[in-house]
């Protein structure tokens, strides 16, 4: 039986055929299926808190230190830059800690307008906080 394959070129090419369009066919299938969306949202949802938490550690380690330093307590523009810049490769580090690739996630366009998102989000929870106290 196996001679037979060996030795007839047209039926390896049609059995060859036959696989690719299997294995197409699982591919296309799986892709559609709820678990691959489910599996995109969740790297989604990982390099949106890989964002969060980059904002947070750059606040904790440059940016109070920054307000501390300055008399009137605000940022200049150019140590906002440096906090973004520090936001963002604190969350590619722990992005690629859980084996996400952050600008391939999020888009290499949008991460600057999601950082800028995350310190707005954050400045109204810390302002309603203070009302609240």
């Amino acid at each position: 039986m196996f001679s037979f394959f060996s030795n007839n070129p047209d039926t390896i090419d049609a059995l060859t055929q036959l696989l690719l369009t299997v294995v197409a066919a699982v591919w296309t299938a799986f892709k559609g299926s709820d678990l691959w969306e489910r599996s995109k949202q969740s790297k989604v949802d990982k390099a949106l808190l890989a964002l969060e938490a980059g904002v947070q550690t750059s606040y904790e380690v440059y940016v109070r230190e920054c307000k501390l330093a300055n008399e009137d307590g605000k940022l200049t523009t150019q140590e906002r830059a440096n906090a973004r810049q520090r936001a963002i490769d604190a969350a590619k580090l722990y992005a690629s800690k859980e084996g996400i690739n952050l600008v391939e996630t999020l888009g290499a366009d949008y991460i600057t307008m999601l950082v800028e998102r995350v310190v707005r989000t954050n400045k109204a929870d810390a302002a309603i906080g203070d009302v609240n106290a």
